[in-house]
C-alpha cells in the first residue's frame, strides 16, 4: 500500500487495471501520453510487489486490428492485470 501512496503514477496504472480489465504497456503509454519504458517499468515494479500479474492475452490477428492493423498476421502482447492484492491496496487508499 505504501508504493501506491508514494510512487502516484502506480496508483494511476493499477486504478486503470482495476477499472478496465487486462491491458498492456504500450496502450497504456499512448492512453496516458507517458513514455513506454517508463509504464513498463512501473508495470514490472507493480508485478514484483504483487499489485499486478502477468496476463496472456488472445493472440491478436491483423483484421481483429481496427484502429492499426498489422502487417504480421497475429501478434501476442504481454498484458496486465490487478490482483486481489491490488484491490484490496486500491480500496484501503480510498477508504
Amino acid at each position: 500500500m505504501n508504493v501506491l501512496r508514494h510512487l502516484p503514477d502506480g496508483q494511476t496504472l493499477v486504478k486503470r487495471l482495476s477499472r478496465g480489465g487486462p491491458d498492456y504497456p504500450r496502450m497504456t503509454a499512448n492512453d496516458l501520453d507517458m513514455e513506454f519504458e517508463y509504464v513498463r517499468h512501473l508495470y514490472r515494479a507493480l508485478r514484483q510487489i504483487g499489485l499486478v500479474t502477468e496476463y496472456e492475452g488472445s493472440t491478436i490477428k491483423s483484421t481483429e486490428r481496427k484502429l492499426k492493423p498489422k502487417d504480421e498476421t497475429h501478434r501476442k502482447h504481454t498484458y496486465y492485470v490487478t490482483t486481489d492484492r491490488g484491490e484490496g491496496a486500491l480500496r484501503q487508499l480510498t477508504e
